[in-house]
């Protein structure tokens, strides 16, 4: 807030975030079918704040800390209006600019022990939040258009050894627990992505923003949690490195813990959002080599863990219904996903359903539909109390289409009776 003061442009765009979050009852519902005074002056706004972005960044002192706040702002305003691509585009921009800036102020020898700062390098002139906040924008980039080649997650799921190694038992503060979450939940992302090239047996080919991000580009939301068969048998090279990851997570999960009994609301209830984001990710890291959809089923305890801290943070907490951080979504996700427990599943998708809120680029409402597709067409197979294998469907892709404004949702399954895999294919209209 205190660059509002010193910068007009960041004024403009907090001003027309506000104008956009009092028009967000009819943007939610799908568009504006009547004139809205509050999208109008949102809209307004937002052009003066473009406008001044081009005449302010010009290259000065503080260039850097002004573009990065500029493309933070960009990204939520475009992100909350569901173009996803713009909001993209200028977020890796931001991105880039900071990777850039950090490199060339983190010592060499710190570089060469493979050892990645989880704080900025000159807070004086980019604090850390702002480092952070970008941390973050970057991992939403990878779950939605993976823009780095192969040797990045080489490289990305090593970052930060030195200070995981030394990740204390207990944390002391919130503060201290999304610090190393950020970075465990990195290197995990990373090490996903760079195992999906190996198990599936193929060489990955990045996504490009060269071309214009406001109509050409389709990105794919959560590619990085979606699977194709992988090979069999799978590498125990895999296997290991799985191993490792998953044991962080449960070395972090069990630091967090206290944290959840905090008398302090906002401690407890930031920590469940957490313990329901690793809950996710560790649903994620089994699933990156899984061979069978049956093999979900051990993770009930995990839905239904997921399902009650979404529950209780609606509960506990003002959520609004615009967040350019991840939270719930994922993790609800992940049971409409791979959990085949009628009740459990019908729970989340009710949550959903009651809570419509966008979290940078998800969707609750546009995950509801896909989930509610999902369902139906493995609920025609249900035999008992059971869903047999060969009715159950994995998700492949959803493509989301700024210029038609639609996703295209692609499932496999595999056909009865033979190995063949049978596609089926829906879309969705935004």
């Amino acid at each position: 807030m205190q660059s509002c003061h010193s910068e007009p442009f960041i004024q403009e765009i907090v001003v027309a975030l506000a104008a956009l979050t009092k028009a967000s009852t009819t943007i939610l519902s799908r568009g504006v079918s009547q004139p809205n005074p509050h999208y109008e002056y949102a809209l307004l706004h937002y052009g003066k704040a473009l406008r001044g972005m081009r005449r302010t960044l010009t290259g000065d002192e503080g260039y850097l800390r002004k573009a990065l706040i500029g493309c933070l702002l960009v990204f939520c305003f475009e992100g909350f209006q569901g173009n996803h691509t713009v909001a993209i585009s200028h977020a890796q921009g931001g991105y880039t600019l900071l990777s850039n800036w950090i490199q060339k102020r983190i010592d060499t020898h710190v570089q060469q022990r493979g050892v990645w700062p989880i704080s900025s390098p000159a807070p004086d002139a980019v604090e850390d939040d702002l480092v952070h906040a970008f941390h973050r924008l970057d991992l939403q980039i990878m779950s939605v258009v993976d823009i780095q080649p192969n040797e990045v997650h080489q490289v990305g799921k090593l970052h930060g050894q030195h200070n995981i190694d030394s990740m204390p038992r207990k944390f002391a503060s919130l503060t201290e627990a999304q610090k190393y979450w950020e970075l465990i939940l990195r290197r995990s992302a990373h090490f996903i992505y760079s195992a999906k090239t190996i198990s599936n047996g193929m060489h990955r080919t990045p996504s490009s923003l060269d071309n214009d991000p406001a109509e050409t580009l389709s990105i794919n939301l959560g590619s990085v949690i979606h699977r194709s068969y992988p090979s069999d048998p799978v590498p125990q090279l895999l296997r290991t490195e799985q191993s490792k990851y998953l044991r962080e997570l449960r070395l972090w999960r069990t630091a967090v813990a206290p944290l959840l009994l905090s008398p302090d609301e906002h401690t407890a209830v930031g920590a469940m959002g957490l313990q329901g984001f690793s809950s996710a990710t560790q649903l994620v890291m089994h699933a990156l080599l899984a061979t069978e959809e049956c093999s979900f089923d051990r993770y009930l305890p995990e839905y239904r863990e997921i399902v009650s801290l979404a529950r209780r943070l609606f509960k506990t907490k003002r959520t609004g219904v615009f967040s350019v951080d991840v939270g719930v979504l994922p993790g609800l996700y992940m049971v409409l996903k791979y959990c085949r427990d009628k009740t459990v599943r019908s729970e989340a998708l009710k949550i959903l359903r009651e809570n419509p809120r966008k979290e940078g680029v998800w969707d609750s409402i546009l995950l509801a539909g896909i989930g509610e597709w999902i369902m139906e067409i493995e609920e025609q197979g249900r035999v008992g109390d059971s869903i047999p294998e060969h009715s159950r469907v994995r998700l492949m892709s959803i493509d989301l289409d700024a210029k038609t404004k639609s996703a295209q949702v692609v499932c496999s399954r595999q056909s009865e009776g033979s190995d063949g895999i049978e596609l089926l294919r829906t879309t969705i209209m935004l």
